[in-house]
């Protein structure tokens, strides 16, 4: 009898039951979404931010550098209330205002990790693809962006690991307000 229990107690069945009840393959879903969708935004904009404040030699491309590498020393609990707030008021209380969240966050370090690997690259390169006729967009998605793989490797692993182990920010933006 407490044999049966016990078989009855540890069997797949029991396991299916508590992932429909608790949403985990919904959860789990969301997760995969907004951890690749913010990585994926996160690489394309910053690496392309990156090469035009490296490239290009201005006051305002200096201050916005500087702005990125100063949001790295912000903590995020100093700007996470206000965070909320304004999220709760652009609306971006769901999964895709997640990723735009991700991207303000993650933007510092990933630029300034692109920036850094930019300065490496030779103009020269750059110069032959304009001599041979590609314009600024044509230059950097065939000439720049493949030299970039590399750093944009180690970008997507740190901003991925970040992400996928994130729970304050989700359960802050998404789970409080569900719940007022």
């Amino acid at each position: 009898m407490l044999y049966q229990q016990a078989k009855l107690f540890v069997g797949l069945s029991n396991y299916i039951n508590g992932l429909e009840k608790t949403g985990f393959l919904s959860a789990i879903g969301w997760s995969f979404f907004i951890t690749i969708g913010s990585v994926a935004v996160i690489l394309f904009f910053t690496s392309m931010t990156a090469y035009y404040i490296t490239r290009v030699k201005s006051k305002f491309t200096s201050v916005l550098y500087y702005l990125f590498v100063f949001s790295m020393i912000v903590p995020f609990q100093m700007v996470m209330f206000p965070m909320v707030k304004l999220a709760d008021i652009l609306h971006l209380a769901n999964p895709v205002g997640m990723i735009i969240l991700y991207l303000g966050f993650g933007c510092g370090l990933s630029i300034f990790m692109f920036s850094g690997f930019i300065k490496s690259i030779p103009l020269e390169i750059e110069e032959a693809a304009m001599i041979d006729g590609c314009n600024p967009l044509q230059t950097y998605f065939h000439i720049v962006l493949p030299i970039l793989k590399p750093t944009a490797i180690t970008v997507a692993i740190l901003n991925a690991m970040w992400i996928w182990n994130d729970y304050l920010l989700p359960y802050l933006v998404i789970g409080l307000s569900t719940k007022i």
